[in-house]
């Protein structure tokens, strides 16, 4: 299915400036915070630009979108968009993001990565970013993925749900999804309460000592040209910091367009996010051997 979307894409003309709006595009993680705030301020309407915020929940959302003949920003993953510049043109890479909270949720807190050998562990998508990622932190720990029964109900609280009723050991979600389904899981009668088990940014640091950061999360460009990019370069580091001094409003705008986050945990994720913004170029070497390590894990290439 993937394929066929990208080949069909490979058919869309790319011609610079050509949509009469921007859309900015992400999931429910913090890096889309700043779009959203960018959308609601009309940032591009002093190049004569409307913008649009679309939120995603499954990757064909955003592909979509790139034959639409808009300019797209979007928020993607490192997978993703090494997929995408090898089989698109037009593709341009605006920011990496060092960090990540992503949680390995599961019955109980302090589980050592151990743990999952042998369990049932439930990915948003099979065959993406969370898959490569678990495999990335089990390299060299010893453990054969391969006893590991890997499900996915396509999406991240779908496959949460899996966990709460039983029929996965853990689950792989961001914050502020993550924090989200934990309250759902406590509050609602018939559901197993889930913890946060591991926090895969604290683990990654652990097992990569002297290797790159964590670099999961990206913001690319499709079909722009230098007028808008001058303008979402400008802005959106000032908006992603807006979403931390201002968490209360931010989440406010967050939940118009996923209502199923709960407001006082987007808030509290947003206030204390750590994750650390860096321009493409910036942090190239690290970026490079990231996607190296990623590679290594992916069986017959991207």
């Amino acid at each position: 299915m993937r394929k066929c979307i990208l080949i069909a894409l490979l058919l869309v003309p790319v011609c610079g400036y050509c949509g009469e709006k921007v859309i900015l595009t992400g999931p429910a993680v913090f890096e889309s915070c700043p779009m959203m705030l960018m959308a609601e301020d009309d940032v591009f309407s002093e190049i004569g630009l409307e913008v649009l915020f679309r939120p995603w929940n499954s990757p064909d959302q955003y592909r979509a979108l790139f034959s639409s003949g808009e300019s797209v920003y979007a928020v993607v993953s490192t997978l993703e968009y090494v997929r995408l510049s090898e089989t698109l043109s037009g593709i341009g890479l605006l920011y990496n993001l060092a960090g990540s909270p992503l949680w390995i949720m599961g019955g109980k807190k302090n589980v050592e990565l151990g743990d999952l050998q042998n369990a049932v562990v439930a990915l948003p998508f099979r065959g993406d970013m969370p898959e490569v990622m678990l495999k990335m932190l089990i390299a060299g720990s010893g453990i054969d993925y391969n006893t590991m029964k890997i499900v996915s109900a396509g999406g991240g609280i779908p496959s949460a749900q899996l966990v709460m009723t039983g029929r996965a050991d853990y689950v792989m979600l961001p914050d502020p999804i993550a924090s989200s389904v934990q309250e759902i899981s406590r509050n609602r009668k018939g559901l197993s309460p889930l913890e946060k088990s591991i926090s895969v940014d604290e683990l990654w640091r652990k097992e990569y000592t002297s290797d790159p950061p964590l670099l999961l999360s990206n913001i690319i460009s499709y079909n722009t040209d230098g007028k808008s990019e001058q303008v979402f370069y400008r802005l959106y580091r000032k908006y992603y910091e807006l979403c931390r001094t201002e968490p209360n409003k931010a989440a406010e705008v967050f939940l118009r367009y996923f209502p199923a986050m709960q407001q006082n945990n987007t808030a509290l994720m947003f206030r204390n996010h750590k994750g650390t913004l860096h321009r493409a170029g910036d942090v190239k070497a690290d970026f490079d051997a990231f996607i190296k390590l990623m590679q290594e894990q992916i069986d017959g290439g991207f």
